[in-house]
C-alpha cells in the first residue's frame, strides 16, 4: 500500500521541468509541430550548454589567459620609477583603453595624479581666448556666471579598471595591460600607486612601446617644467610629481643686470659638458649650490622658476621643517635624484637647524646684591650647551651639510636655497663648496621701478633686461601692448613713475600688485601711485604701533 503511494506519488519529468522552467512544455509542443520530433532533449542540451558557458567561461578564459601569458613577454613598470607617469598619462589617452569593457570613472580632483596631468594639447584648452576677453569686456557679471557653470561640470576621466587584464592594439602588436594596485598608503598622493605590467609576444614590441611613450611626453611636455615634492609615503619618503609649470623668461624677473648676467653666466659654464668631465679628471665635485637672500617679495622664489627656465631643469623641493622628516629619509630622497635638476630649499633659515655660532652656548648671567653676604655680589653665571641636535623627528644641520657635499652627496645637481634672514644661518652651511654664489635680493631703485612699470604694458621681451642700468634708456624693441600708445609716451610714463617711487622701501611683488590693479591704464597707475605709497606707510606705521 505505501508502495504504492510512494511510486503514484514521484512527478513525471515532464511535470517537473514544467515546474523548474515555466513553459517548457508549450516550447516542447511548438517545436515538435515543426519537426515533428521530441525536442525536450534538444532544449535540455542548449540549457546545460548555457549554463556552462556562464559559471564555466570565465574560469576556462581566466585558465586560458593564464596559461598564454605564460609564453608571453611582460614588462613591469612601478609607481615610483619615473616612466610610470608617463606611461600612466599615454594610457589615460588611448582609445582602446580607455573604452574598455570595464573601467572606473573619476572626476578631476585637487590633488592632481598622473592620469590628470596637464600636457600641452590639455593646457592650450583652458588658455583664454580672444572671445572670452571680448564677453568679460561687455558684461563681467554674465561671463562670470557662464564660467562657473561650465567649471561645474569637471572632466569625466574614463580608466581601464584595476586588477583586469586589457587587450589593445598598437602598430599592429597586440598587447596585454594589467594594473596592479598596492595597499592603499592613506595618503592621497599614492593612492593611485601600482605597478603597470605590459604584455606582449615580444620584448621588441613591448620596448618599441615604451620608447613611443617616452617620445608622447617629449611632445607634450618638452617645454614645461616639472616640479617635484617629497612626500611622505608609509615609512618613506617619494618624490611626487607636484604641478606642471610654463616657463619663465628672463626678462620677467627685475634685478640688477649685472649680477642676473653674473649668475647666468656661471649656470652656463656650470651646465657646459666639458666642465664635468673638467671636474671629474681633477677630483672636483660636480656641483653648484647659490643662496639667495632678502626681504620677502623680492624675487627670489621666482629667479628660481626662471633658472629653471633657462637651463630647461625640472625642480625638486622638499621641506625641511616637516615632523615626518629624518636624515635618513632627506638622504633617500637625495640619492633618487636625478643627474640634472634644481634642488630648492626655501625658507631654510626656518627648517629648525640650529646656528651653532650664534646658539652653541647660551650664557645666562644674574646680578644679585645682598648687604648681607659678600658672596652674592658676585655676578653668577650659568653656561648652558645648546643641543645640536633637531627635535624629534626633524633633521639635524650634520644631516643637511652630508646630503649638500657629504662622501655620498648627489653630484650634477644644483641646489639654491633662499632666506629673509642669512645671518641666521649657520656658517658651515653657507662655506664654499656648499655656496658657490651667493645673491642679495633688494628692495626696488629706480631702475627696477621702470622695468616693473614696463613689464605690464608691453608684449613679453626676450631679452635678459629692457632698461640700461647707466643710461636709464630703453635698450630693446619694444611693442606695447595698449592699442594708441606710442613706445615714446609709455616709455615717458615709466620714467615719471620711477622718479616718484622711495628707493630702497617697496619690494617688487608689492609694484606688481598696485600694477596689476590698472592692467589696461598705464596713466592711471603713474598718476595714483603716490597715493598708494602714502597709504603703504599708514599701513605699516599702524602695523608698528604698539
Amino acid at each position: 500500500m505505501n508502495s504504492t503511494y510512494a511510486v503514484s506519488s514521484i512527478l513525471p519529468p515532464e511535470a517537473i521541468l514544467e515546474r523548474l522552467l515555466p513553459g517548457h512544455d508549450f516550447l516542447v509542443r511548438l517545436l515538435y509541430s515543426y519537426s515533428q520530433s521530441d525536442a525536450s532533449i534538444y532544449l535540455l542540451s542548449a540549457l546545460a550548454c548555457l549554463v556552462l558557458v556562464a559559471y564555466a567561461g570565465p574560469i576556462l578564459w581566466n585558465k586560458i589567459q593564464s596559461f598564454l601569458l605564460f609564453f608571453a613577454a611582460s614588462g613591469e613598470i612601478r609607481y615610483n620609477d619615473p616612466l610610470y607617469d608617463d606611461a600612466m598619462h599615454w594610457v589615460s589617452k588611448h582609445p582602446s583603453l580607455r573604452n574598455a569593457r570595464h573601467f572606473s570613472i573619476t572626476l578631476k580632483t585637487g590633488f592632481t595624479s598622473p592620469w590628470h596631468r596637464e600636457d600641452a594639447a590639455t593646457s592650450d584648452n583652458t588658455a583664454t581666448t580672444h572671445k572670452d576677453i571680448t564677453r568679460f569686456n561687455d558684461d563681467p557679471r554674465d561671463f562670470w556666471t557662464k564660467w562657473r557653470e561650465l567649471s561645474r561640470h569637471r572632466p569625466i576621466y574614463y580608466l581601464p579598471a584595476a586588477s583586469c587584464l586589457h587587450w589593445f592594439m598598437y602598430k599592429g602588436h597586440l598587447f596585454g595591460l594589467l594594473r596592479q594596485p598596492y595597499k592603499d598608503s592613506g595618503n592621497p598622493w599614492f593612492d593611485h600607486r601600482e605597478k603597470l605590467i605590459i604584455f606582449s609576444w615580444s620584448q621588441h614590441a613591448i620596448r618599441l612601446l615604451v620608447n613611443d611613450i617616452q617620445e608622447d611626453a617629449k611632445e607634450n611636455n618638452s617645454h614645461r617644467i616639472q616640479v617635484y615634492r617629497g612626500l611622505q609615503d608609509g615609512q618613506n619618503k617619494e618624490w611626487c610629481s607636484f604641478s606642471s609649470i610654463t616657463p619663465r623668461l628672463l626678462s620677467t624677473v627685475v634685478m640688477d643686470p649685472k649680477i642676473k648676467a653674473n649668475l647666468i653666466s656661471d649656470l652656463a659654464r656650470y651646465l657646459n659638458p666639458a666642465m664635468k668631465k673638467y671636474c671629474g679628471e681633477r677630483g672636483i665635485p660636480y656641483r653648484r649650490g647659490y643662496l639667495f637672500h632678502g626681504p620677502p617679495g623680492t624675487g627670489k622664489s621666482s629667479l628660481c622658476h626662471t633658472l629653471a627656465s633657462v637651463a630647461c631643469l625640472d625642480i625638486y623641493t622638499v621641506s625641511l621643517s616637516s615632523k615626518t622628516m629624518t636624515g635618513d629619509l632627506l638622504h633617500r630622497l637625495f640619492a633618487s635624484l636625478p643627474s640634472h635638476c634644481i634642488v630648492v630649499f626655501e625658507d631654510v633659515d626656518q627648517a629648525g637647524v640650529e646656528n651653532r655660532s650664534a646658539s652653541s652656548t647660551s650664557i645666562h648671567c644674574k646680578a644679585a646684591s645682598d648687604d648681607d653676604d659678600d658672596d652674592d655680589d658676585e655676578t653668577k653665571c650659568l653656561d648652558i650647551p645648546k643641543r645640536t641636535e633637531s627635535a624629534a623627528g626633524g633633521i639635524t644641520l650634520s644631516d643637511l651639510l652630508n646630503v649638500i657635499d657629504g662622501i655620498s652627496a648627489r653630484e650634477g645637481r644644483i641646489l639654491i636655497m633662499t632666506t629673509n634672514k642669512p645671518e641666521d644661518l649657520d656658517e658651515a652651511l653657507k662655506r664654499p663648496g656648499r655656496v658657490d654664489l651667493q645673491i642679495r635680493f633688494d628692495f626696488v631703485n629706480t631702475h627696477a621701478a621702470k622695468e616693473l612699470f614696463l613689464i605690464p604694458y608691453v608684449e613679453c621681451p626676450t631679452e635678459d633686461f629692457i632698461v640700461d642700468p647707466e643710461t636709464m634708456e630703453i635698450r630693446c624693441s619694444l611693442k606695447p601692448v595698449i592699442k594708441d600708445l606710442t613706445l615714446e609716451r609709455l616709455a615717458g610714463l615709466a620714467d615719471s613713475f620711477a622718479r616718484k617711487i622711495t628707493v630702497g622701501k617697496y619690494s617688487s611683488a608689492q609694484l606688481q600688485g598696485y600694477l596689476m590693479q590698472f592692467k589696461g591704464d598705464p596713466v592711471s597707475a603713474e598718476r595714483n601711485v603716490e597715493d598708494w605709497m602714502q597709504r603703504m606707510d599708514a599701513e605699516k606705521a599702524g602695523d608698528m604701533l604698539p
